[in-house]
């Protein structure tokens, strides 16, 4: 039984180290001062935003204790993957096992959405109201289409 959850805790693990290394991609095309701090803090503030979509869709049984319980694990969370993804060494064996990698190209466009689909079930979660909604999906179709077609040149 031990060896079965090594087996998947390491599966997560490197799945964990794809989404970065696809984040570190991604940003380095655009910021080549600090690809590996702005990719992990793009993790880390999805991950807080994630805790605090569990927050809201279970905010009725939670009130104030619950809250400040939850902006602790995210908080921590957060620390805890800046501090895993800010060892150089560590970067640089993740970006050499994963640059050769063939992934599936719709899950390379899952993982790149990650960040985007976080927010906006967060914006449901919080109760935003539909024009918020459809502004950011709006703002989100535009930059994906304005991505397409600066690649195509």
């Amino acid at each position: 039984m031990q060896k079965k959850n090594v087996k998947i805790e390491t599966k997560i693990v490197k799945i964990y180290e794809y989404i970065y290394y696809r984040t570190y991609f991604v940003i380095s095309k655009t910021n080549s001062i600090s690809p590996s701090y702005s990719s992990a803090s793009l993790l880390s503030i999805t991950f807080l935003l994630n805790v605090f979509t569990i927050y809201f869709f279970l905010k009725e049984p939670f009130e104030m204790i619950g809250f400040y319980f939850f902006l602790s694990i995210g908080i921590a969370i957060s620390f805890l993957n800046l501090r895993y993804f800010l060892d150089e060494i560590k970067i640089k064996s993740i970006n050499s096992e994963y640059e050769n990698l063939k992934v599936n190209r719709l899950w390379n466009y899952l993982i790149d959405s990650y960040p985007w689909l976080s927010i906006l079930i967060f914006l449901l979660s919080a109760g935003a109201n539909y024009n918020t909604i459809f502004t950011f999906v709006a703002i989100f179709i535009i930059l994906r289409l304005f991505e397409f077609f600066t690649k195509c040149k």
